[in-house]
């Protein structure tokens, strides 16, 4: 479970960066037209319409994130939730094998470690996602280019 989300986040935040380069470049192409033709901008007086234009075009791009984003964040949540009840599933069993002297209190321990570390070190892993995801579009426009 916490792999999938790992991996669901991973690709989800892949997702997002690739949308938000394609809308600041969009943008940034409308400001640097603006800037480009500037004598034309200033002599016609439009620059409050273009600074609105700009202005419109990244809200636009605020406004569609934030859905993706929630999510990201939600699956992030989920997968350090999931690790503490690994915890508290592994303390409750084990306790309980322990009340009913079926387990030694060494056994109980080394499985409670081992699912600590192995749940931990996989957490850990994904907390590189949105580094991961940005590496993922540089190799893709590096490939492009």
């Amino acid at each position: 479970m916490l792999l999938l989300c790992g991996f669901l986040r991973l690709h989800l935040l892949a997702r997002i960066e690739q949308r938000d380069k394609t809308a600041h470049e969009n943008s940034a192409a409308q400001a640097g037209e603006a800037i480009a033709a500037l004598r034309t901008v200033a002599s016609l007086t439009i620059e409050e319409q273009i600074l609105g234009e700009y202005r419109d075009k990244l809200s636009i791009q605020r406004k569609s994130i934030l859905k993706p984003v929630l999510s990201v964040s939600l699956l992030y949540a989920l997968s350090f939730s999931f690790f503490f009840f690994c915890m508290a599933l592994d303390l409750w069993y084990g306790s309980s094998l322990l009340a009913g002297h079926e387990y030694p209190v060494l056994q109980l321990w080394i499985c409670f470690v081992e699912i600590m570390f192995s749940t931990q070190s996989a957490g850990t892993v994904f907390a590189f996602a949105p580094d991961m995801a940005k590496a993922q579009t540089a190799a893709r426009q590096l490939k492009d280019l």
